[in-house]
């Protein structure tokens, strides 16, 4: 009985242990996801800057229209893959 008892309390300790494992592996992926939101939006907002001065450039007259074009698709490109 003795033993049985022992054998009980080390399953309890290894479930406990893969609990507690499974707490700090979905942690990491929670912390993950988080950090890559915010580097999406950033990356967004960092197209968005550069779309907005390649017009500034171009209605100065000193960038062609492709370049604008090409300002726009990089950020609705980069919009679209994070929505």
């Amino acid at each position: 009985m003795r033993k049985l008892n022992k054998h009980h309390f080390k399953l309890n300790i290894a479930k406990g242990y893969l609990k507690l494992t499974q707490i700090h592996s979905s942690s990491n992926n929670w912390r993950t996801s988080i950090e890559q939101i915010n580097l999406n939006a950033k990356a967004i907002e960092d197209y968005l800057d550069l779309l907005n001065a390649e017009r500034q450039i171009f209605n100065e007259g000193d960038s062609p229209l492709f370049m604008v074009n090409s300002r726009e698709v990089g950020y609705n490109q980069t919009e679209f893959k994070n929505n």
